[in-house]
């Protein structure tokens, strides 16, 4: 069956109506029973629970046809229950990315990938996410999974401890907010492959992150080259470093990322690391090159998947 398009704007009126949460922009094939009826040709439309029609008036009915630039087609209902953010604030064994972790002493962060280095695998995270002193960090301090804040507890919760970083400076610039953490046990993880090679991302293109609370969400790069001040002790800011050299970004339909993203690995669009992220407001989000993170902790490189 042909895939034809629909325009959005042909279909936006469905929002307008009770439960429907969305629609495919493609003609699709009708399910029924939850088995696909081949040969069939309909809109499909998403609603978060099937109501019987003699529950609805008539102006809240899903039209049983529409006519769109491509034709007139039936519609096909389907339930898909409420969407909700996906997030990671549990306890996961192995480690995973974009999942809650932190340095025994602070709230939680997130786990942003599993890389090899000295032959042993780490997590690559922001460095305020794995030390309580991002001024004087301490080797050896430990790492819990899931964060504090989520319930993580020492001894029992420990996966990691701090292991090479960069400490942050009051008196010049940073580049990065960057550390590993080996793990204590190679049962809680191995080096994860990547799709692609490191590469910065650039001003005007996209990406995509999964973070602790604001889970897998899309970043449009507004600027490649951003020096910026960083409040590291809210509310107060009476510790604010700067940074030079770094990746401005907006998340779609959020604006910048929620508390407990640092951390994250930003991808760029070949599938491989772009940025490490580790600021934000509520409207824009700040994000380290993947360059300078290489740089300044050079015993650590991504393993590629040659076989996708």
């Amino acid at each position: 069956m042909s895939e034809e398009s629909i325009k959005y704007k042909e279909l936006e009126h469905l929002f307008n109506l009770p439960n429907v949460l969305g629609f495919s922009q493609k003609i699709q094939e009708r399910i029924k029973g939850g088995v696909v009826i081949k040969d069939t040709q309909v809109i499909r439309v998403y609603v978060k629970k099937k109501v019987p029609a003699a529950m609805l008036a008539p102006h809240e009915l899903i039209p049983k046809q529409i006519c769109t630039g491509s034709g007139c087609f039936e519609t096909d209902v389907v339930e898909i229950g409420e969407l909700t953010a996906m997030q990671c604030q549990t306890r996961t064994r192995p480690v995973k990315p974009g999942c809650s972790l932190g340095h025994y002493r602070i709230t939680a962060g997130t786990t942003g990938w599993l890389v090899e280095a000295h032959g042993n695998t780490h997590i690559l995270s922001n460095l305020h996410v794995l030390s309580d002193d991002v001024l004087n960090p301490r080797a050896d301090d430990p790492i819990l999974q899931p964060g504090p804040y989520d319930g993580g507890r020492h001894p029992g919760d420990l996966v990691a401890k701090l292991m090479h970083f960069v400490p942050l400076k009051r008196d010049e610039p940073n580049e990065i907010d960057a550390a590993l953490a080996v793990l204590t046990d190679e049962r809680f993880g191995m080096p994860l492959p990547v799709k692609s090679a490191p590469r910065d991302l650039r001003k005007g293109e996209t990406g995509n992150y999964c973070g602790r609370t604001s889970g897998c969400v899309t970043v449009d790069v507004t600027d490649d080259s951003a020096t910026v001040d960083v409040c590291y002790n809210p509310p107060s800011c009476s510790v604010v470093l700067r940074f030079v050299d770094q990746i401005m970004y907006t998340v779609r339909n959020q604006g910048g990322p929620r508390g407990g993203d640092s951390g994250s690995l930003i991808f760029n669009a070949e599938g491989g690391a772009g940025g490490l992220l580790f600021a934000g407001s509520p409207t824009a989000g700040v994000a380290c090159k993947i360059s300078n993170v290489l740089k300044h902790l050079p015993h650590q490189y991504f393993v590629i998947d040659l076989c996708r």
